[in-house]
């Protein structure tokens, strides 16, 4: 997931998207880095910048906090989208700075691997007690 943002935020940011890429990167599919592009695509990376810069333009145009950053030892980056209202209730650490917000979208994205882990291994340990099952069918 590239993109962290609240309910309505996401409301309003949807609505402005112009094309299938900026809604995948909303919903988190494309990379906003562009590293993801292939093939033709890739040729097209100017392009498909100047999509991103104008998706970012329009939620600042429509009263939206958008910051676009790099996250982690990898650098990935990470979108965080909140309205005014919602930024605001976000204390700023430092003058002119809005740090805050990234590590508020940092623990979300930590929240939601967690949560992604969890499921996977309730999921594993799921299968292996029906294999469990079925070799005590076969041994019997």
């Amino acid at each position: 997931m590239s993109t962290i943002a609240t309910t309505a935020a996401k409301k309003i940011v949807l609505w402005l998207c112009k094309g299938e890429y900026q809604s995948s990167l909303i919903h988190g599919v494309s990379s906003w880095s562009g590293s993801d592009l292939k093939g033709r695509a890739a040729r097209y990376g100017g392009r498909y910048r100047d999509s991103r810069h104008s998706l970012i333009d329009a939620c600042k145009g429509a009263g939206l906090r958008i910051v676009v950053s790099a996250i982690g030892e990898r650098g990935r980056m990470v979108a965080t989208i909140l309205t005014n209202e919602e930024a605001s209730r976000i204390p700023v650490t430092k003058t002119g700075g809005d740090n805050r917000i990234e590590g508020h979208a940092l623990g979300q994205r930590i929240d939601r691997v967690k949560k992604r882990l969890a499921a996977e291994e309730r999921k594993r340990a799921r299968e292996l007690a029906l294999d469990e099952a079925a070799l005590s069918l076969l041994a019997a």
